[in-house]
This record gives C-alpha cells, sequence and structure tokens, in this order.
C-alpha cells in the first residue's frame, strides 16, 4: 500500500491539473507504468528512474544528470539527522535492509549529481555521493531514525 504521505493529495492534483501520472505500483490515477531502469520526462529533460524500496515497496528515486528527486529514501536533514538521514523502517511492511541495498543502489548513479530534492526536509546542493554515503552509513549500523 502506498504510503500516504506520498499520494494523499493525488486526487486533488489529477481533479485540478489531469496530470500524466507516472508510478511503480498499482493506482486508479496511474497513466503511466514505471519500471527500474526506465527513463521519464520532466520538464525538458528525461531522468532514470531506480527503484528504491525500503521506507515504502513502492519508492523510486528519479535521477538526472544533475539532480536527485529522492523521496524519503534520503533527505538531507529531517529532524531526526542533519547532513544524511533517510525514511524510517519501523512501521509494518517497511525494511531497513531493503532501504541499506537502494542507498547501495543510487551510489552508480550519482555522478555528476550535486541537488536533492527530497520528500522531507530542506533541498541539498552540494556533494549529494557524501550525503548519501552518511545515511548509508547510519542505516547500516541500525541507528534509530528517532531515538527515544
Amino acid at each position: 500500500m502506498p504510503d500516504s504521505d506520498h499520494v494523499a493529495q493525488l486526487d486533488a492534483v489529477v481533479e485540478r491539473f489531469s496530470p500524466d501520472v507516472y508510478a511503480y505500483a498499482d493506482h486508479d490515477h496511474r497513466t503511466h507504468e514505471i519500471h527500474d531502469d526506465d527513463t521519464v520526462p520532466i520538464g525538458d529533460e528525461v531522468v532514470d528512474v531506480v527503484y528504491t524500496p525500503g521506507h515504502a515497496d513502492d519508492h523510486v528515486s528519479l535521477v538526472s544528470d544533475t539532480v536527485l528527486f529522492s523521496g524519503d529514501v534520503v533527505v538531507y536533514n529531517d529532524g531526526a539527522f542533519e547532513d544524511g538521514s533517510f525514511g524510517r523502517t519501523d512501521m509494518a511492511g517497511q525494511s531497513r535492509e531493503r532501504l541499506v541495498e537502494s542507498l547501495r543502489d543510487l551510489r552508480p548513479h550519482l555522478d555528476g549529481v550535486d541537488a536533492i530534492y527530497a520528500g522531507h526536509g530542506d533541498s541539498f546542493t552540494g556533494d549529494v555521493r557524501a550525503v548519501v554515503e552518511r545515511a548509508l552509513a547510519r542505516a547500516e549500523r541500525h541507528e534509530p531514525k528517532y531515538p527515544e
């Protein structure tokens, strides 16, 4: 089941704008099915689709020559960690092990990428590979997302 903060307002967006809807998982509004290693248009650019589950089983990241649209798999800051965080994996259907694999799967796509736009926290411009590596190291060490 898709994470509600990922698609909760999709009905309103589709009703108002009638966009093409690219989605990995089946969804009532999906107009284009996407898979790992596909490419999709965003404006005048074409981005690579990287399947990145762990936080959500249907999660994908989109990577252009210079930008990572990471959703929740990796974020710059989100109140849990600064300068390299990741989506939570402590709820039903989530997997820290799969999230770690997803972060590893992103690494080959990061050459030249110098900006992150994530689902939470601030956007980031700079050494994106270092941010992903810090998030990966924290996830591999099983650091709790929100320590008590």
